[in-house]
């Protein structure tokens, strides 16, 4: 998939959006939707994928946890559960955002299949991502922590920059200020 191939680009651009720097470069990865607020929570939801990067730094180059990060697995396990825990509330919180502004903006009348079927992409969208959480949320540490975090970074990397790129940007001419 071409977007799986950006996962590189994000972890070299993280710094570079909290920094709020090299805006056209930043451009590529995630497209601007007009509405600052979502904009930046897109930018937030992307940087998750760098936490688990943090938590692993090997995520990229190692297919088997030796523990050579902290030396503990359980900590690398509480890593995953912290990300996890942000995560799920976040995405429902940026989708209830998002949800209000193409109300404001009333696109349920202007346009009510996409309405439709964008809120259709929110519910499955999340949907995949607390049953994927809950897969990944147990008590087993150590071999399986790097492909636990790896299938996290993936998903936060392929799902989401999915949406953005295919069902969001369709927001542009009515979310542009």
């Amino acid at each position: 998939m071409i977007l799986r191939k950006l996962v590189y680009r994000s972890i070299v651009l993280f710094p570079l959006w909290v920094n709020n720097s090299e805006k056209d470069m930043e451009k590529d990865i995630i497209p601007k939707l007009g509405h600052p607020d979502l904009d930046d929570e897109h930018k937030n939801l992307l940087g998750f994928a760098m936490f688990c990067v943090l938590t692993c730094p090997h995520l990229e180059s190692s297919y088997e946890c030796y523990g050579c990060t902290t030396g503990k697995p359980e900590e690398c396990q509480d890593g995953l559960r912290n990300i996890l825990d942000h995560l799920l509330p976040y995405i429902q919180k940026h989708f209830e955002h998002e949800e209000n502004a193409m109300r404001q903006v009333k696109l349920d009348e202007k346009d009510p299949m996409h309405m439709a079927i964008h809120l259709s992409a929110h519910n499955h969208l999340f949907q995949h991502f607390k049953t994927i959480a809950a897969e990944l949320n147990t008590d087993e540490a150590g071999n399986d922590m790097v492909k636990k975090l790896r299938k996290l970074h993936d998903l936060i990397m392929d799902k989401l920059l999915d949406h953005l790129h295919m069902v969001d940007t369709k927001l542009i001419p009515y979310l542009a200020k």
